[in-house]
């Protein structure tokens, strides 16, 4: 992976400094994809887009690609005195929990924040499935990750803008538990593409066989 520089952003509530990489290029030998989306691997970036900001009088919410930009440095001046103070954001993943109180701030008045939120959410939920796909959710975790998928797929369908066709939308409805709502709408899907090809057989015979854990192919 290479750094291009640096983005200096700032908090929209409190003007809090950020400091996000500019990703120039990376490889993807050591990918693993799962179904939600989630791509896991030692040679990919992880890039923010939920913040809860850091500074304690602030710790409201906000998309860190809405966030004022204020400087491009490169990467000799990372420690430059006039940044000294901006968080640095690499890495930075944002928990269940925060996900959860972010669905009940005000970012999540924009519907597309809310499912920018949604999908971070139902991938925080499915990161113990990734570990061990036997290991049973409480009531509670169970109810918030269908109602999570719930939601999702309503906002999904609303937005007109979505590139992913209707792959993801079958998939969605596999995990909420809809096994034969996902089969009909992976038969309406034609494509010339190899590689989508075999997600959507893997997500059919998944739904085939009744099992809706996120998994990787």
């Amino acid at each position: 992976m290479t750094i291009a520089g640096f983005e200096i952003s700032k908090c929209p509530h409190c003007s809090k400094l950020y400091m996000n990489r500019i990703i120039g290029s990376y490889n993807t030998f050591d990918a693993e994809y799962y179904s939600d989306g989630f791509v896991k691997g030692d040679s990919i970036p992880i890039m923010p887009s939920i913040v809860k900001c850091v500074n304690n009088n602030c710790k409201k919410f906000f998309n860190i690609k809405e966030s004022e930009i204020i400087a491009e440095i490169a990467t000799k001046c990372m420690g430059d005195p006039e940044w000294k103070d901006a968080h640095y954001l690499s890495g930075y993943v944002i928990g269940e929990n925060d996900l959860e109180e972010a669905l009940l701030s005000e970012i999540c008045n924009n519907t597309s924040n809310e499912y920018t939120v949604r999908i971070q959410l139902l991938r925080r939920y499915n990161d113990i499935f990734r570990k061990e796909r036997t290991i049973p959710l409480s009531d509670r975790k169970k109810s918030s990750f269908i109602y999570n998928l719930e939601r999702l797929i309503e906002l999904y369908k609303k937005d007109e803008t979505n590139s992913n066709g209707s792959i993801f939308l079958a998939e969605l409805s596999r995990e909420k538990g809809d096994f034969n709502g996902c089969l009909e709408i992976l038969k309406g899907i034609s494509t010339e593409n190899e590689n989508a090809k075999r997600v959507i057989e893997m997500i059919y015979s998944k739904a085939k066989i009744g099992d809706d854990k996120v998994f990787k192919y």
